[in-house]
Parts: C-alpha cells; structure tokens; sequence
C-alpha cells in the first residue's frame, strides 16, 4: 500500500515554527502529523545499523490517514547544526527505508545569517562561547573535534552534497528545496509553492512571528547568566528556574521564566518589549562572513545543477 506522506524536515531557523503554528495545522485538506517526537525518535537519533524499518515504519502508520495527504514537520530531520549535523544523510537513509515514495521539504538560509541564528539558539540553549570560539570547527578545520559539542563544521553549512543525496534517494520530483529568504520576503509565494509541491490548496494563515531574535543586549546578559543556569548545554548548572509558591499545594516550585510569562499571557509582550531595547548584534570579527565565503561556489553548483535560483537572494 502506497502512503500519501510529506516529510518537512526543516533547516533549523528557516521559519519552521511559522509553518508548524500557522500554516500547516490550517491546511483543511492535509493530515498534519505535526513534530511526531516520539514516533520519530529512532528515525532521527538511532544507530542506522540497529535502526528497525518495520518497526519504525508501524509506529508512523498508526497516525495516517489513508484518505488524506498527511505531513511530518521536525527541523531535527536534518540533523543538529550545533554538532555538525554528521548523521543527517542517515536519517534520510532511515526516511527512505520506511517510506521510500515519500515527499521532502527542505528550506536553506544563507549560511552568515544562518549561522549567526544557529548561535543565537545556541545561546538560549545555553552555551556561553562567543561566537569566535563557537564557529572556531568551521573557520579551522585542524581544530574540528577539538571538543565534542559544539562543533558546527563547515561541512554543515554546504548544502550541495546533501541536497544532492536528498534527490539521488527520493527523485527530483519528490524534493522541494527552498531557499528561506523567499518565505521571508513574500511568504505567499512561498506557501504558495509549499502547497503546490504538497497537492492541496493554499490555506487562510496568520502572519505571526513566532520567534523573537536575540539582540546584542540579551545574547550578552544570557551568556553570562548561562554559567549558572542548568540548560540543555550547561548540565552542570546549579539554577534550575524561579522558585514559585503552589498555594494549592503549599509548596514551593521552580519554574522557568518563559513558562510563568506563559502563564500569565505576557510572553509575547516581554518579547516585544525586550525587542524594541535590544540592538542588533553586528558580528564584528566576521566570522559568520568567514563561513559565508567558504560557501559560495557549493551555492554556485546548487544553482547550476539544481536549477535552484539563490544569485537573487545573494548567496554569491
């Protein structure tokens, strides 16, 4: 049995939280199966050599409908930018074994503005390296695995060769690449060809920025907090949130700072705030340029044998 199965797969900051909140959930005509953590928690972090296909493949089949096209969105398919993202051809490997008639969507960014993004993530998950020394793997190769994370290489940043694998695995038909400064300039047009690739009309969407950028102000005062903070990269920390008196449970609870603004509606609002104060963080030494520039012919040959136009979007 053929299974009508579309697999976005992100790159990390190219807008993949717009898409998952406003646009896909409003599709009537699609099954959105939304990230699937847990059904595709072998796809994305298993061994390929102990990976199971029959039984990876049950797992997904529960949650499809037969009637619809149904849609997968999980930036962490194509890998973790922040460790190199080294296994993201296995996990396309491990998509085809399970569903080898599958779609792919893939958006890509250019690579200075996505690199300085990837960092800002970095720096809310809390690393608390400048960006020389987080991007030092990338602009030395000899000191590549210097440490085991982070260690974003240049190879990460080169989206030929994996897009190339993607179209030798799944068909050119089947893979729709995307360059992210479409979306940003006229998302429209973008979701306009998202449906199109997919085969079901365009759906009513709100244009909402769902997440707010760092600024030189908060990357600043978030990387020295994040010596102390215990998050995803500083497991050693010794503050785990805010303390908050239950008095339903009469006791005292941590609890992170986002989760209480949450809470009480005002999320969006701190963002805002916090927004118009911060000023734009200028990457003085370069570096992200550095990146840029190592990248420029792997761009070219994405145009010249993809047919992808990235020259107006300035990836030259």
């Amino acid at each position: 049995m053929m299974y009508k199965i579309v697999f976005h797969i992100g790159l990390h900051k190219t807008g993949t939280t717009f898409l998952q909140k406003e646009v896909f959930p409003n599709i009537p005509d699609l099954n959105f199966l939304g990230k699937m953590g847990e059904e595709l928690m072998d796809i994305i972090y298993q061994d390929i050599l102990y990976f199971d296909e029959k039984k990876n493949k049950e797992r997904i089949k529960k949650k499809i409908n037969l009637n619809k096209i149904n849609l997968v969105s999980n930036e962490a398919l194509s890998g973790d930018p922040q460790n190199g993202g080294f296994y993201r051809e296995r996990i396309l490997e491990k998509i085809n074994e399970c569903f080898p008639n599958s779609k792919i969507i893939l958006f890509i960014r250019r690579q200075d503005e996505w690199a300085i993004s990837n960092y800002k993530g970095s720096v809310r998950n809390g690393t608390n390296l400048s960006l020389k020394n987080f991007f030092l793997p990338a602009i030395e190769p000899s000191k590549s695995w210097i440490r085991r994370y982070p260690n974003p290489t240049i190879e990460i940043f080169k989206f030929y060769p994996y897009i190339k694998f993607m179209i030798e695995l799944f068909g050119h038909d089947n893979c729709l690449i995307l360059p992210y400064e479409i979306l940003k300039k006229d998302h429209n047009v973008a979701i306009n060809k998202l449906c199109e690739f997919i085969g079901v009309s365009k759906p009513k969407y709100s244009n909402t920025l769902r997440n707010y950028s760092y600024g030189k102000y908060r990357l600043l005062f978030n990387r020295y907090f994040n010596l102390f903070y215990n998050k995803n990269q500083n497991p050693y920390g010794f503050i785990k949130g805010i303390p908050i008196y239950n008095w339903k449970h009469r006791r005292f609870e941590i609890r992170k700072l986002r989760s209480i603004l949450e809470k009480i509606n005002m999320r969006e609002s701190y963002d805002k705030f916090l927004n118009k104060i911060d000023k734009e963080y200028i990457d003085k030494d370069g570096i992200c340029k550095k990146i840029f520039i190592k990248c420029k012919e792997d761009n070219k040959k994405i145009q010249q044998e993809l047919s992808i136009d990235l020259k107006k979007f300035g990836y030259f």
